[in-house]
C-alpha cells in the first residue's frame, strides 16, 4: 500500500515537473520572439534616424556655409548695391563697345 502511494506521489511529481518545464519552455519561446520583434523594430528606427541624421548634417553644412558667405563678402570689400539702373536698348538701335 505504501509502495503504490509512493508511486502515485512520484508520478504526480514527474507530471508536475514535465508540465512546469513545458510551461517554462513556452514562456521562453514567447519572450525570445517578442525580443526579436523589438530588435527588428529598433533596427528600423535606427536606420530611419541615420537617414534623418544625414539629412540634418547636409542641411547644417548648407546653413553654415551660407552664414560664412556674408563674412567672406565683407572681408573682400564687396558692398551691397544701392540701386540698379538698367539701359533699355530699342530694337532698331546698335550698341558698340569702345576700345
Amino acid at each position: 500500500m505504501t509502495k503504490s502511494i509512493s508511486i502515485k506521489i512520484a508520478s504526480n511529481c514527474f507530471i508536475f515537473l514535465i508540465l512546469s518545464l513545458v510551461g517554462f519552455y513556452v514562456f521562453q519561446v514567447g519572450s525570445l520572439t517578442r525580443e526579436r520583434c523589438l530588435i527588428k523594430s529598433y533596427k528600423g528606427n535606427i536606420l530611419g534616424l541615420s537617414e534623418n541624421n544625414k539629412s540634418l548634417s547636409i542641411d547644417f553644412s548648407k546653413a553654415s556655409s551660407l552664414s560664412n558667405i556674408d563674412g567672406h563678402l565683407s572681408s573682400n570689400n564687396f558692398v551691397k548695391p544701392g540701386s540698379i539702373n538698367y539701359i533699355e536698348v530699342l530694337s532698331g538701335s546698335i550698341v558698340v563697345r569702345n576700345q
